[in-house]
């Protein structure tokens, strides 16, 4: 799954949070790369014009092997509406229910950018209760 981007675009930019969040979640699916792509610094080497990138974001997947395609996302920017278009067309699909928790990841990158030092489940924990 690719999303192809630019720095100045506003809608890029709502959409970043998202699709990190969707990647996180992902991260476990072994079949699945999630990538972004800055066009303003990347250039599509692209002789058969597969990604036809006429606006900001697209967002394409390219399904591999024998019945091998690639398919443009038109659809809402969610997580939700994301990870749907992923099991309908993946070959390999993902358990729905076994995904990561993004708020789990966000405390846990937080205490990472705070200390340095290696984070624990229970650090995580005592972090959680003292926040609430």
């Amino acid at each position: 799954l690719v999303l192809f981007h630019a720095p100045w675009c506003g809608y890029c930019k709502q959409l970043f949070p998202v699709y990190s969040n969707l990647a996180r979640q992902l991260a476990h699916v072994r079949t699945l790369v999630i990538a972004k792509m800055d066009v303003t610094q990347n250039t599509i080497a692209d002789p058969q014009q597969q990604f036809q990138v006429t606006g900001y974001p697209t967002i394409y997947l390219k399904i591999t092997g024998p019945k091998g395609r690639i398919l443009e996302y038109t659809g809402l920017r969610t997580i939700t509406h994301l990870k749907a278009f992923l099991l309908e067309h993946l070959p390999h699909p993902f358990n729905p229910s076994d995904v990561r928790d993004p708020a789990y990841d966000y405390q846990l990158d937080e205490l990472q950018e705070a200390d340095d030092d290696y984070v624990t489940r229970d650090d995580l924990a005592q972090c959680v209760m003292k926040d609430d």
